[in-house]
């Protein structure tokens, strides 16, 4: 995700805690944590995977759980001002990778948030992003032979 997307979905994140709070005393719904980056369904490449969920009360890495492809990368993970961020240390593999954020640490006192992602093969990326992300790839040619 790009850092004016990024810095969207943080405003929207922003705007929408504003608008969940209502007059004093009113029973407002628990506020649920919002994904950031990358989007369900996103397709992006390796080298610009960030995982990011706008967290709705104050945590700490440890108050988090974090599972990527099913691994657990909470260790790796990062929490600062309401933000979770993670980024893999080394390329995700292309394909799908499911994310997994439990508030709570896992403990079973929140709904996890769960979403999917795909890390697209570099070629394809670059590609799509120059075909506006629509093209294919187009195949190679042979040389014509001579007869």
């Amino acid at each position: 995700m790009s850092v004016p997307r990024l810095l969207h979905a943080l405003l929207a994140a922003v705007c929408a805690a504003a608008a969940l709070s209502g007059p004093a005393g009113a029973q407002q719904p628990d506020p649920q944590p919002l994904i950031l980056s990358p989007e369900p369904g996103e397709r992006i490449p390796a080298d610009q995977v960030l995982v990011a969920v706008s967290l709705p009360r104050p945590a700490g890495a440890d108050s988090v759980s974090v599972r990527v492809g099913g691994r657990d990368v909470t260790a790796e993970a990062e929490v600062s001002g309401g933000v979770l961020t993670w980024r893999p240390r080394e390329p995700l593999a292309p394909g799908p990778h499911r994310v997994v954020v439990t508030p709570g640490g896992g403990s079973g006192d929140a709904r996890p948030l769960e979403w999917t992602f795909t890390v697209a093969p570099a070629a394809r990326v670059a590609a799509a992003g120059a075909a506006g992300g629509a093209a294919p790839l187009p195949r190679p040619r042979s040389p014509a032979l001579p007869h």
